[in-house]
């Protein structure tokens, strides 16, 4: 019999380990097992070279015989041969072995019976997993999706792609980090099972006029001098649409207006955000003489009492100016 590459028929790597070479022959044994493949010759014949080759490689002492000497070194009876002391079993009690008993089940190609049934373990009929742990479900998988601020705040459909196209539903008022479950878009099953579950992780882009804080939004305003100063009445953009609003007379940089019920949706737990408005007074620059001129005329008019901040902070921080 010609010389058997027992890596190549699990296909792993000769520098697999333990574990690799565990679910390899998981997956290959099941899908060649005579029980779901009745009648077929050749996934039989597959079925008994998976399972001799697990048999070889599981074995610490029989992988390092074979990866010096080959499969020649059990096929010509240096470790006993095929169901001597030390050399091969029957493929379905390796199978039984692996998987554990099932009960149940004949013998193999006319040889002993085996001790398990492969219907239990697929729950009967070919169907879906029963027996072995329930079904053994594929592997969990993310990946990232961006998003813009306005996708956030009203919700979307994005579409994504990873082996295959997939829409995914933006809700209202999600958040950056925050992610979206999608059920079966994961990895296969190694076994048959279902597949396991898409996890978007969203991530929220930068906006010019908008950032959140909680379920509010903030938008910094600037405004003129004159208008901090005297007051008056602006329009200001909301994720609604725009708003009038009044500013006070003497407004200072950093006061606070709101726009209530504008921020973002609530949830079971958090009321509807507002829109929080900050007020930013924009320093005139690249005055000309003449205005230049007229605002220090206009400066040196004032007195402290133009200016109760500064006074405060000067009578409160007197003490420590000595």
């Amino acid at each position: 019999m010609a010389n058997e590459d027992y890596y190549a028929t699990l296909g792993v790597s000769k520098s697999a380990t333990e574990d690799e070479i565990k679910k390899a022959y998981r997956k290959l044994a099941i899908k060649y097992h005579p029980d779901r493949n009745p009648g077929n010759k050749q996934a039989e014949e597959k079925f008994k070279k998976v399972s001799i080759a697990y048999e070889v490689l599981s074995d610490p002492e029989k992988r390092r015989n074979y990866d010096q000497f080959g499969s020649d070194f059990f096929q010509n009876g240096g470790a006993g041969g095929f169901g001597g002391q030390g050399g091969f079993h029957d493929a379905r009690d390796i199978f039984s072995q692996f998987f554990g008993n099932f009960g149940g089940g004949g013998g193999f190609g006319g040889g002993r019976g085996a001790s398990f049934n492969i219907n239990d373990l697929f729950g009967g009929g070919g169907g879906g997993f029963g027996g072995f742990g329930g079904a053994q479900k594929g592997s969990d998988m993310e990946t990232e999706l961006t998003i813009s601020f306005d996708d956030a705040f009203h919700g979307a459909e994005k579409k994504i792609r990873t082996d295959r196209e997939l829409t995914v539903r933006i809700p209202a008022g999600i958040k950056d980090g925050q992610k979206i479950r999608v059920p079966g878009a994961g990895g296969p099953s190694p076994m048959g099972g279902p597949a396991g579950d898409l996890f978007v992780i969203i991530k929220v882009a930068e906006n010019q006029i908008f950032s959140r804080d909680g379920q509010n939004v903030i938008c910094e305003l600037p405004i003129s001098l004159e208008t901090a100063v005297n007051g008056g009445i602006v329009e200001v953009p909301s994720m609604k649409g725009k708003v009038r609003m009044k500013v006070p007379a003497g407004s200072q940089a950093g006061k606070v207006l709101r726009i209530r019920n504008s921020g973002f949706p609530g949830t079971k737990t958090k009321p509807q955000g507002d829109q929080l408005v900050k007020l930013k007074v924009e320093i005139p620059s690249g005055l000309s003489k003449q205005q230049s001129d007229l605002l220090k005329y206009f400066l040196d008019s004032l007195t402290e009492e133009n200016s109760p901040q500064l006074k405060q902070f000067a009578a409160n921080a007197e003490k420590y100016m000595g």
